[in-house]
């Protein structure tokens, strides 16, 4: 009787390629077979434990990153969020060489896509452009995102930031053979089925599809929007994005229907709520989109066409300056006014409950603080921006005011004549989204005295010769005497004077 027992590992697989291939579903080499003892239990448990010291990668031997991770509390959060699906696959090639396996990803032109033989590799213009916009719009999306108190378009930059690391990291012949969603490991995983179902979906769509010209993505809100009526492949590559185009939508109005008590009553309502919603959409869906399939592309064009190493490089290069761009952004955004501030703070003005709200207030500060202005602050003529005083002020108005909408006010300090004498008082409504002052309005005026001016003819002329009206010549920034047109508050909006 022929003896029917199988051959040992080492012995079947080293003479057997098809084999092999049934072990791993992968092309492997074996030298030796031991019983593993990196566990995917321990790994995960290190991860979600002490991730950011980087022990897990210490754990599975990877000296360098882990050591990275120590020194940048895990790649400053961006790798501990990657290492969620990418510790899958570490622990799999550190059990792998412990069993003296050595996976070798073959590159065969069965398993690459049919466009990567026709792709133009000499067309090093377009990748240096590629490159550049990969990792130059992520920072500037984050910046304005941070400025406009969009929250969820900066998770989204991260979350693909983290995807072209993953992409770039993970060889994509592994999640293919993987069968993704029938591992037991990766189905215990919160979130992993459906990240590694994602990246599949836009990897079947181009290994069938060669990514567009670079000028496709960056103008797609002028190329691609119209292509959408009549090319089918145009439709369907956007199929693919569709969801996050969703998310993204969805989250901003639900974020404008859950914040609309709290941001837009008493002053303001639906109209300035409609408005902005409008346009933060318009911004989100044209900006966000043409980045996303920028970034999508050039991640699946760099790691089909092996060029990983390439797009690894660059995806931390891009994840270290979009923190510094974060980190700067919300350093300096308490000195910004959001853009949803402009709109209510201009809608305010033009309401007549908050005028007479903001009068007695304002009345009240020039009354208490006026006559305790030093004697020395007139020592020069001319119109100076005083900080301390605006601080106090923009806490006066706290009860009127969101904390987005507080730095638009301004207090300045006029000096008709040099001399020892009280400093007149300019209230000052500035627009100033993400800094920029260049448009300014004075609201009221108050006499050392602490009487309050509330129209521009009531004004003594020296007074009004402090100021420079419209803009100054050759300057780009705001300038304390500068103010748009020569009125105050009740002048603008035709309210009648307070008896």
């Amino acid at each position: 009787m022929q003896d029917k027992t199988p051959l040992s590992p080492d012995v079947s697989a080293a003479s057997n390629p098809a084999i092999q291939d049934d072990l791993w579903k992968h092309r492997v080499r074996i030298s030796n077979v031991a019983e593993p003892k990196t566990s995917y239990k321990t790994a995960y448990i290190l991860l979600f434990t002490l991730g950011w010291l980087g022990i897990h990668r210490y754990y599975l031997r990877r000296w360098l990153s882990a050591i990275l991770y120590t020194f940048t509390f895990g790649f400053f959060g961006f790798g501990i969020l990657a290492d969620i699906l990418l510790t899958f696959f570490m622990v799999r090639e550190a059990r792998a060489r412990e069993m003296g396996l050595e996976l070798k990803a073959t590159e065969t032109a069965e398993d690459q896509p049919t466009w990567v033989s026709t792709a133009d590799k000499t067309n090093y213009v377009s990748l240096v452009l590629r490159l550049g916009l990969f990792v130059a719009m992520p920072p500037v999306l984050v910046w304005m995102a941070i400025a406009l108190r969009l929250e969820l378009l900066v998770a989204m930059t991260v979350l693909l930031l983290l995807f072209s690391f993953v992409v770039g990291s993970v060889d994509l012949g592994l999640t293919n053979a993987e069968k993704i969603g029938e591992n037991p490991i990766i189905q215990r995983i919160p979130f992993l089925p459906t990240a590694l179902a994602t990246i599949r979906s836009f990897q079947e769509h181009y290994s069938e599809n060669k990514p567009r010209s670079i000028f496709y993505y960056v103008f797609f809100p002028i190329i691609g929007i119209p292509m959408l009526l009549f090319s089918k492949q145009a439709r369907r590559e956007f199929r693919v994005y569709w969801g996050i185009v969703l998310l993204l939508g969805g989250g901003i109005l639900l974020d404008t229907i859950n914040s609309y008590s709290m941001i837009y009553p008493p002053y303001t309502g639906f109209k300035q709520a409609f408005v902005y919603t409008l346009a933060i959409l318009f911004f989100v869906v044209v900006l966000s989109t043409s980045m996303t399939m920028l970034t999508v592309t050039t991640s699946f064009y760099l790691s089909m066409t092996g060029k990983q190493r390439t797009l690894r490089i660059f995806s931390g290069i891009t994840a270290i300056i979009t923190l510094l761009f974060a980190y700067t952004a919300y350093k300096e955004r308490h000195g910004w006014v959001s853009f949803r501030g402009n709109v209510t703070l201009k809608a305010k003005l033009e309401s007549e409950r908050f005028r007479r709200d903001i009068r007695p207030i304002v009345e009240m500060f020039s009354r208490y603080y006026a006559p305790k202005n030093s004697l020395e602050l007139c020592a020069a003529p001319g119109v100076n921006y005083d900080d301390e005083q605006t601080k106090l002020l923009r806490r006066g108005l706290a009860g009127l005011l969101r904390p987005e909408e507080r730095p638009g006010y301004h207090l300045v300090h006029i000096c008709p004549t040099a001399g020892r004498q009280r400093p007149w008082l300019g209230f000052i409504v500035s627009p100033n989204v993400m800094g920029g002052k260049e448009q300014t309005t004075m609201i009221y005026v108050s006499a050392p005295n602490g009487y309050l001016y509330s129209r521009w003819n009531q004004l003594p002329p020296q007074i009004q010769n402090s100021f420079v009206i419209g803009r100054i010549k050759d300057s780009q920034r705001y300038q304390p005497n500068q103010i748009s047109h020569p009125s105050l508050l009740e002048d603008i909006v035709h309210f009648p004077p307070t008896r």
